[in-house]
């Protein structure tokens, strides 16, 4: 990166001898009257060195902080007029960071910002910031017969919008509180804003709830029954006796009456549902129940990201937003439910570009007391905002 200064100075030499026809021919001012007062520090707070009738403008010697040794009053001498400037050019070359410059700057602009002489700054590199709430180039205060200019190869580039909506970044802010003298803008370059990013897809909708079941076993006794003629051997009663809706599965016998009916072979004979003689006061019966309930359906898909904003950081990168994810699945005994698929994202906007319902572009250039004297649609994108 580099910012270079030129000046356009006069009567370099320290032993040449200086006549007022050089005078002349240096400043301009009238070619058969050349009279001193016409070559002192003109210090006016409205003079314009390019304007229509700058050839008349009197006295012709400019403000500028390297024309102090001029007086703007009667102690005149033709030596002070030696290294004095009639322009003071500022160029930008390489890449910078968002540069900033205030009327008070000395380091870069020798505090003559405030001053009538003719400046300007040229753009032949790149300018740009890659934060969108900061700007590329700024000027701001008291800014008198000041020219920007980016040339064919120069550009002033805002961030994009982050993806999501982001708002696009600002190029160039020019806030000058001087109200004689308009700043005036020309751009042959580009003079860039950031474009909006795209807004996030909708997730997709849930599937529809299910219905589900769910069947399992469990154990109970079947004991004696006191005050019965026969022993308690039913395994249905039982298991909905434990369980409301419960019914029996298998049943066996725990023990045998030491009295059973009948002896011999149909003593221990307790196999049941057989149809065989029950010979126990005491059963284990295996129950089954069923248990009804309702599960969500499957869930819906994430929505696609939106895509990011053209800017400095996103030149070259795709600016589509992501599709949607697909829903998911949930299944049981009633079934299966899928959710729906997310929506995509939407695209971010290219350079200078808002995205409906996404974020809005940043402004090419935001001005006060300033002129855009010249652009094309290919060398200015994004607005022109009035602060």
């Amino acid at each position: 990166m580099a910012v270079n200064i030129t000046k356009t100075e006069k009567f370099t030499n320290p032993t040449s001898s200086i006549s007022f026809s050089q005078i002349r021919s240096e400043f301009g001012g009238n070619p058969t009257n050349v009279r001193a007062a016409s070559y002192r520090r003109n210090t006016s707070d409205q003079v314009d060195w390019n304007g229509e009738n700058a050839t008349s403008i009197s006295p012709r010697i400019p403000d500028a902080v390297e024309n102090e040794n001029v007086s703007s009053n009667n102690n005149w001498s033709i030596d002070s007029l030696r290294n004095t400037i009639t322009d003071y050019v500022v160029t930008q070359s390489g890449t910078n960071e968002e540069l900033s410059y205030t009327s008070n700057d000395t380091s870069t602009w020798n505090g003559n910002l405030s001053r009538n002489v003719l400046k300007k700054f040229d753009v032949t590199g790149t300018i740009y910031a890659n934060e969108v709430s900061k700007d590329a180039l700024v000027f701001s205060g008291n800014l008198y017969n000041l020219e920007i200019e980016v040339d064919e190869n120069g550009q002033i580039l805002g961030e994009g919008g982050a993806s999501g909506g982001g708002n696009g970044g600002d190029a160039l802010y020019i806030n000058n509180t001087y109200t004689k003298s308009d700043v005036e803008i020309r751009s042959y370059g580009k003079i860039y804003s950031g474009g909006g990013g795209g807004s996030s897809g909708n997730p997709g909708n849930s599937g529809p709830s299910l219905s589900c079941s769910s069947t399992s076993n469990f154990s109970t006794s079947n004991p004696f029954t006191i005050g019965r003629s026969l022993y308690d051997a039913a395994p249905g009663q039982s298991c909905r006796s434990a369980r409301s809706g419960a019914w029996w599965v298998s049943a066996n016998q725990n023990s045998v009456r030491n009295r059973c009916r009948g002896g011999g072979a149909r003593r221990g004979n307790g196999d049941y549902p057989g149809g065989n003689y029950q010979c126990s006061p005491f059963w284990t019966v295996t129950c089954q129940e069923t248990n009804y309930f309702s599960i969500g359906g499957g869930p819906g898909g994430n929505g696609g990201a939106g895509g990011p904003g053209r800017g400095f950081s996103n030149q070259n990168s795709s600016l589509a937003g992501n599709p949607g994810n697909s829903g998911g699945t949930n299944s049981c005994s009633g079934g299966s439910s899928a959710g729906n698929s997310g929506n995509p994202g939407t695209d971010g906007g290219d350079w200078g570009q808002s995205i409906v319902g996404g974020g809005s572009a940043g402004a090419a250039i935001k001005k006060k007391n300033t002129r855009v004297e010249y652009y094309t649609e290919n060398t200015l994108k994004g607005s022109i905002v009035n602060i």
